[in-house]
């Protein structure tokens, strides 16, 4: 078979190396030599009815195959550190240097076994350390662990100093035990993908407080064992600076939206007080030429249209007065179920048949301080803006209910103040508004709609009405879905409603001698000219020291004063006083575009005084008028 058989033979049973001829095809041993049989503990008749898988861990046997095929093919010489299983299945190492052999004219793979398991585990050792002191060296956090499956193999002394504990007592012990039950489990998924890289946990101190550390995470190997190392970083301190920096950012944020907000209402509220005078002379000479024409007038109607298209700036007037926070309200204690009740009709008719409208009030009464009259244009102009999102119709939902405001609901909306609320929402499955529309809503003027179908002054009348009644709105709203406006108004316990009294009947005149005091040229001529229609003497007055010396000159013939409340020299209150100080028998009509000027001083509380907002009407001057007189 060989040359020199005798010669081959001896060598291939001297040999300290193991030796084995396989058969390239079926991988079946031929012929194994002493060494060998050593190695795997199979004798040489258990060997030849043995191949090649059975020797190499299963899951190693693709691996072992492809080198077989390799070392077959000449494409290498030399396999390094293959995996031998003995009999028992205990595994050693070997380096297999492999050559072709001619046995019986049949090409055989002879294969020599070198046992490198030593040599394998020192480098394995090796590495092992390195890797571990890489990392270390690489992260350079303050305290770093080993643990396999969330058991404490090692750590060093900075570790236990975070943890508030000694190095022997945390040896040992599970790692869980030290992180709170709501952040178990992020890391326990981290830790099953086996991730690299940082992320940040809270950890339990041994005295119960919390520990907010940044954490890197590697797998590694601990004396032969499958572990991970972990490398932590008391972070808690710059968290802490964070979370302030953060809180202090939003609320320098809350402070400039309420300042622009603030900014933008008193010259809203500027604007207003000039309009009203404007107004209240072009109403009023209006309505003094339209008292004068016989009704077959033939410009009778277009008198009526200046005075049509007056109310409907004076409405404007009272949109801007409203987001100013500036007009006068009748708070009274109101049910918000009948609110949403009494206008229910006048809602359906608004929004159309292409809108399906639900209402869904709460089961208690929810009793608030307001205005019913403003609550009632605050759920139109909701109502309105859901119809305008929703073209091709859809769904409108009106709800009523109640909520506790406490502090936990403070900070995570970011406004309120504790109480118990009445809520009254309005949902629309319309268009929805991006973030930065929802930001602008609010604000005057600010209109999604096209030109012509919105003055912007809708929301924004909403917004300083139910901040007049101390409330808050809110908006949540994504592009697509729809918007839902919610607004909280503080609950009273209170049951009963009172009803409005309301200005009627004839109007009469007299002959009653009135001090008339206003700034302004045109709605002092108007005044004058109006009480003088109806048989008054007038005296008039261009400032409040002019009204003071006026009624000085008449003190025994004024019988009534109308008094503008912010006028040059001597404001409206100051003239009051003057006159309250000569005589107590003289009833006095305030008139103002700025009533909040008056409520916050209390200037018009007692009896003997009325206010009229501007623009002033005639009808109700001389209903006044008449009223204060008749006293």
């Amino acid at each position: 078979m060989w040359g020199n058989e005798q010669s081959f033979r001896a060598i291939f049973n001297c040999a300290i190396d193991g030796i084995l001829i396989a058969d390239i095809e079926t991988k079946k041993f031929h012929v194994g030599n002493k060494a060998i049989s050593e190695m795997i503990g199979y004798s040489g008749e258990e060997i030849q009815s043995m191949s090649v898988p059975d020797i190499h861990p299963p899951e190693q046997l693709p691996h072992v195959l492809g080198e077989f095929e390799r070392l077959a093919s000449g494409e290498t010489t030399v396999a390094r550190d293959i995996p031998v299983m003995r009999r028992g299945g205990s595994i050693f190492y070997a380096d297999i240097s492999a050559s072709l052999i001619m046995v019986s004219e049949k090409e055989y793979l002879m294969g020599i076994f070198r046992d490198v398991t030593e040599r394998k585990s020192v480098e394995d050792a090796l590495k092992e350390s390195e890797e571990r002191f890489r990392i270390l060296l690489e992260q350079n956090f303050d305290g770093v662990f080993i643990h396999e499956n969330f058991m404490i193999l090692d750590l060093n002394q900075q570790l236990a100093d975070i943890l508030g504990s000694s190095r022997p007592e945390l040896l040992g012990t599970s790692i869980m035990v030290h992180i709170p039950p709501h952040s178990q489990e992020p890391i326990q998924e981290y830790i099953r993908t086996k991730k690299r890289g940082h992320y940040e946990v809270e950890l339990q101190r041994r005295d119960g407080t919390l520990v907010q550390v940044e954490s890197f995470g590697a797998p590694c190997k601990f004396q032969g064992r499958d572990a991970r190392i972990v490398a932590l970083r008391d972070i808690t301190e710059r968290k802490h600076a964070e979370n302030v920096r953060d809180e202090k950012a939003r609320l320098e944020e809350q402070l400039r939206q309420a300042q622009k907000m603030e900014a933008v209402g008193q010259l809203a509220g500027g604007i207003a007080h000039d309009f009203n005078n404007i107004l209240s002379a072009i109403i009023g000479f209006a309505s003094i030429v339209k008292m004068k024409m016989v009704s077959d007038d033939p410009l009778k109607t277009h008198v009526e249209r200046i005075l049509e298209s007056s109310d409907r700036a004076a409405q404007l007037v009272r949109a801007l007065l409203a987001f100013s926070k500036k007009q006068t309200l009748d708070m009274k204690p109101v049910a918000l179920n009948r609110i949403v009740a009494a206008i229910e009709v006048l809602l359906r008719r608004l929004i159309g048949e292409h809108i399906n409208m639900t209402i869904k009030t709460s089961e208690t009464e929810l009793t608030v301080l307001a205005d019913s009259g403003q609550m009632e244009q605050v759920l139109m102009n909701l109502v309105t803006n859901a119809r305008d999102a929703m073209p091709a119709g859809g769904q409108l939902i009106i709800s009523t209910g109640t909520i506790e405001i406490d502090s936990e609901y403070i900070e995570v909306h970011g406004f309120g103040k504790s109480g118990r609320y009445a809520s009254l929402s309005v949902t629309d499955t319309g268009t929805g508004m991006s973030e930065e529309t929802q930001e602008k809503i609010f604000e005057p003027f600010f209109t999604t709609k096209e030109t012509g179908r919105g003055t912007g002054l809708g929301l924004a009348m909403v917004y300083g009405i139910i901040k007049q009644h101390n409330g808050y709105i809110n908006v949540y709203s994504e592009p697509g879905k729809g918007t839902t406006l919610k607004i909280y108004l503080p609950l009273i316990n209170f049951k009963s409603v009172v009803e409005e009294k309301r200005i009627g009947g004839y109007l009469r005149g007299g002959t009653e001698t009135i001090l008339v005091a206003e700034d302004d040229d045109y709605l002092r001529e108007l005044v004058a000219a109006v009480l003088g229609e109806f048989g008054y003497k007038v005296i008039t007055a261009a400032d409040g020291e002019d009204a003071m010396m006026k009624f000085t000159e008449n003190i025994g013939d004024v019988q009534l004063c109308i008094l503008d409340v912010i006028m040059p020299k001597k404001g409206g209150k100051d003239v009051y006083d003057y006159i309250r100080a000569k005589r107590t028998d003289i009833g006095v009509i305030f008139m103002s575009g700025y009533p909040a000027d008056l409520i916050d001083r209390g200037a018009f509380s007692a009896d003997d005084t009325v206010l009229l907002l501007k623009p002033v009407v005639p009808r109700d001057l001389l209903a006044r008028v008449r009223e204060m007189l008749d006293k």
